[in-house]
């Protein structure tokens, strides 16, 4: 999943190398949202991703850094996402709530899967005492997952975009409200006129 939301990544990582910051979030908002209403909340959690790694990777590349450059802005990225969303769990209970026990009841029903092969007993019971201990720990899993997850997941798309990015820098990029510095601005192309009611208006009275 992680190697697919890398690839996802490619069209918003060019938008970050060949335009400015501003063009990056407004195409990651408009596809968050379309994602969200066709889809569902996962497909526009996926979509965000994959445009939070684009955008490190590009941006990276518009300034000429390298991985050690990306790597340290997504170490800053990455707690800070994860707190912010721990911050947000906090805040809205009744999400947090449903968030634990979607976790809880995934965890019980893999499980209680395994336990039905006797060769697995073990494997249920560690992910049943893992899952406690995960779900009364869960502001450290949640943020650290999230930091960890974009720290890998631009590492791997920075390894993958890197030769796309190079190849498509080549190509050039037309500007179309760009203009030469040199050229001369002339007046509008507009004819002044006098009608009676502006006459009438410009009478003193």
């Amino acid at each position: 999943a992680t190697i697919l939301q890398v690839v996802a990544a490619i069209p918003m990582s060019v938008v970050a190398l060949r335009y400015r910051t501003r063009a990056l979030v407004t195409s990651a908002v408009a596809g968050t949202l379309v994602g969200f209403v066709a889809a569902g909340t996962q497909t526009a959690i996926s979509v965000a991703s994959a445009a939070l790694l684009g955008g490190l990777v590009g941006r990276a590349k518009r300034k000429k850094q390298g991985l050690f450059g990306v790597l340290v802005t997504s170490m800053v990225v990455g707690p800070a996402l994860g707190a912010l969303t721990v911050l947000m769990l906090l805040v809205l209970v009744p999400l947090r709530e449903l968030f634990l026990e979607t976790l809880r009841n995934t965890f019980e029903g893999i499980s209680r899967l395994l336990e039905r092969t006797s060769a697995l007993q073990g494997v249920a019971d560690v992910i049943r005492t893992g899952s406690t201990t995960v779900l009364d720990n869960w502001w450290w899993w949640v943020g650290g997952s999230i930091a960890f997850g974009i720290v890998t997941g631009t590492l791997f798309a920075w390894l993958i975009l890197t030769a796309i990015l190079d190849r498509l820098s080549t190509i050039p990029t037309p500007e179309p409200l760009g203009s030469s510095a040199d050229d001369e601005i002339g007046p509008l192309p507009v004819t002044p006129r006098s009608d009676s009611a502006t006459q009438e208006a410009r009478r003193p009275r």
